[in-house]
């Protein structure tokens, strides 16, 4: 067995709130934070709300909010992997991975 490890930068963090929006606000209900309660009354997003949401959150909330939204999609993420994999002639099958905040 092989395991590859990523280091993920450079975040787009408008376009992840805005795809990740419904665990935001399902997160953002158990948190007093004024962008918690900022969060709760927002129904869809826009880019002026999502910007303004950027400037309430801190970052270590940021980055906890991406690893939510990708925790989501983690078991759609080795098949992903596989069939770029694939896309490229390499056979091989990516069983899991792991998703964690350094």
């Amino acid at each position: 067995m092989v395991e590859i490890k990523a280091k993920i930068d450079d975040l787009d963090y408008a376009n992840i709130i805005k795809v990740a929006f419904p665990i935001i606000k399902k997160k953002a209900e158990s948190e007093t934070a004024a962008w918690a309660m900022v969060v709760r009354s927002i129904n869809e997003p826009d880019e002026s709300t999502i910007k303004s949401l950027l400037g309430l959150i801190p970052d270590s909330v940021k980055d906890k909010l991406v690893l939510m939204a990708l925790e989501r999609y983690k078991e759609e993420i080795p098949t992903a992997l596989t069939s770029l994999a694939a896309s490229k002639g390499l056979k091989l099958n990516v069983r899991d991975v792991s998703i964690s905040l350094k």
